[in-house]
C-alpha cells in the first residue's frame, strides 16, 4: 500500500502543480485538468501498488480529491494574486479571506462534472493492473 500512496501522491502533486502553472502562466483554468489529475493519480497508485485493487482505487480517489482541491486553490490564488497589489498595506488577512471566498465560489456545474469524472477515472484506472 505504501507504493500506491507514493505513486498516487507523486502524480497528484504533479497534477496540482501543472494546474497551478497553467493558471499562473497562461491565465487559464480548466476542469479538464481535474479529469487528467484523476487519470494520472489512478495510474500512479496502480503502478505503485503493482496491481489494482479496491483499496488502491480508494487511495486514488482520496488523493485525487486532495490534488484537485489543491490545484484549484492555487489556480484561484495565482489569478487573484495579480490584484493583490491594489490592496492596502497590512491587509494580509483580507487577502486570505478573498482567496478563501473566491475558492469556494469558483466551483460551477462544469467543475463538479469534471470533479466527478476525475473520481470515476481514478477509481477505474486504479482497479486495473497498469502493466
Amino acid at each position: 500500500m505504501i507504493g500506491a500512496v507514493c505513486g498516487g501522491m507523486a502524480a497528484g502533486i504533479l497534477g496540482a502543480a501543472a494546474w497551478a502553472a497553467l493558471a499562473y502562466f497562461a491565465g487559464v483554468e480548466s476542469g479538464i485538468v481535474a479529469w487528467g489529475i484523476g487519470g494520472i493519480v489512478g495510474f500512479g497508485t496502480a503502478l505503485g501498488s503493482r496491481g489494482g485493487s479496491p483499496a488502491t482505487a480508494l487511495i486514488a480517489v482520496l488523493i485525487t480529491v486532495v490534488a484537485i482541491c489543491a490545484g484549484k486553490y492555487l489556480a484561484v490564488y495565482f489569478t487573484l494574486n495579480k490584484f493583490f497589489d491594489e490592496l492596502p498595506a497590512g491587509a494580509e488577512q483580507d487577502r486570505a479571506k478573498l482567496v478563501q471566498d473566491a475558492f469556494l465560489q469558483s466551483f460551477g456545474i462544469l467543475d463538479i462534472i469534471f470533479f466527478l469524472l476525475a473520481i470515476v477515472t481514478a477509481w477505474q484506472i486504479a482497479l486495473n493492473d497498469p502493466e
